[in-house]
């Protein structure tokens, strides 16, 4: 909820181990170990350990972890210097939806987490940390590809001088489902299909963001 950049915190996560994580002492700020509080925690597993990319044209290539799936994948890229770049994400699909997160420097408005679905409008972003609904800003994503996706000059998916934090999804039977639906204000709800491109499943995870 937060356009900040990343910093450090040893009273947050403080590494990853086999099986689960370690926190550090909890405090009001972060509030990951705080006494006497419940929590809940979302844990997504790519590949391990990121190896080098360079399908896209951006500087110094991308660092991927992409899981046995191939539905998932975590993307680190560096400084696009304001230009539109290519970043590779290492799927051998196109991503469905993609969350980008610029995680240092430059200004606070191009740190917003900025988010691609394939059920915007052509050229409108979510930002998901704040409470706007769908936002046209064509300067955000380019060409979502097999191997790449395009970030266009001058915005928080290709700011100057920072690095980039990307995670990347697509449509997988039986596991990710990524789609819209439209509400009805009706006692019994609006029953939703998971878009997974096959017959759909339940989900033990379901995130929603209003667009309009």
């Amino acid at each position: 909820d937060s356009n900040a950049a990343e910093f450090l915190d040893v009273k947050a996560v403080t590494s990853f181990i086999e099986g689960g994580f370690t926190l550090g002492n909890g405090d009001d700020r972060n509030d990951t170990n705080d006494a006497n509080k419940t929590y809940v925690a979302w844990c997504m597993k790519a590949g391990g350990a990121a190896s080098s990319n360079s399908d896209g044209n951006v500087t110094g290539g991308s660092s991927v972890s992409v899981a046995d799936h191939n539905g998932f994948a975590i993307v680190q890229y560096g400084d696009c210097g304001g230009a539109a770049k290519t970043v590779g994400h290492g799927m051998g699909q196109a991503p469905d939806m993609i969350m980008v997160k610029a995680t240092s420097g430059g200004s606070a408005s191009s740190r917003n987490w900025r988010v691609y679905h394939k059920d915007l409008t052509s050229d409108y972003v979510l930002y998901l940390d704040l409470v706007d609904g769908q936002a046209s800003e064509a300067a955000s994503f380019g060409t979502i590809g097999t191997s790449t996706f395009g970030v266009d000059g001058g915005s928080g998916t290709s700011a100057n001088g920072e690095s980039h934090i990307a995670y990347c999804l697509a449509r997988t039977s039986g596991l990710i489902g990524i789609g819209s639906f439209e509400g009805k204000n009706a006692a019994d709800g609006a029953n939703i299909i998971v878009d997974d491109g096959a017959s759909g499943f339940r989900p033990a995870w379901f995130m929603f963001k209003n667009i309009d």
